[in-house]
């Protein structure tokens, strides 16, 4: 009884999208596996029933579309992927907007990025419009310039935040900056903001 309701729980977090799916799920189950079990000799219905659900539920384990392994995968991947063009447009604002290629290397070698993964980040925010490529450098466009400023802003401001108002060591505030500055939405930077402006007021 318990594998329909947890292939219906990947599939939605709303209560009664879960027992609509759940209940469609055992139908499907009861209906396959006793067809499969009356059709094949030495086949008991009841196993097979949960042969057939156990098998919706693997199929929902991977194909759901937000909870499924390879939805969150894919989700990681492109999160990971946004992580990086943030490091990289912060790090254009640090150097004063323009990088050559061996600069590059040797600026994201820190972080045991290769030649090729940062060829295609840059060609990333190339298609982006965030940089151009000229004589060996690639620097900021406008657009990447004022999104570049926009994450050192979060950067600086959730920084801040953990040292006055969280309690957060300073040896740990760059590791909890870089799990959280990338989403930051607009709203919750106006609120820190607020925040931290009423904390300095004397």
């Amino acid at each position: 009884l318990i594998v329909p309701c947890a292939a219906g729980r990947l599939w939605s977090t709303r209560l009664f999208d879960v027992l609509m799916i759940s209940g469609l799920i055992g139908g499907i189950s009861g209906w396959f596996g006793a067809a499969l079990s009356s059709s094949l000799p030495n086949l008991p219905t009841g196993p097979v029933i949960v042969l057939v659900a156990g098998a919706i539920f693997l199929l929902s384990l991977f194909l759901a579309p937000r909870r499924g392994i390879i939805s969150s995968q894919w989700s990681a991947y492109r999160r990971n992927q946004r992580i990086a063009e943030d490091h990289a447009l912060e790090h254009f604002i640090d150097h004063e907007d323009s990088v050559s290629i061996h600069g590059l290397i040797e600026l994201f070698s820190v972080r045991g990025w290769s030649a090729r993964k940062i060829n295609r980040l840059m060609r990333r925010l190339q298609a982006k419009h965030f940089v151009e490529f000229s004589s060996s450098v690639w620097s900021l466009t406008p657009t990447g310039r004022s999104r570049g400023l926009t994450i050192q802003r979060n950067h600086r401001l959730w920084t801040q935040y953990l040292i006055s108002h969280a309690d957060v060591a300073a040896n740990h505030v760059d590791w909890s900056v870089d799990q959280v500055e990338h989403v930051l939405s607009e709203d919750l930077v106006a609120q820190l903001e607020d925040q931290l402006q009423l904390g300095s007021t004397p």
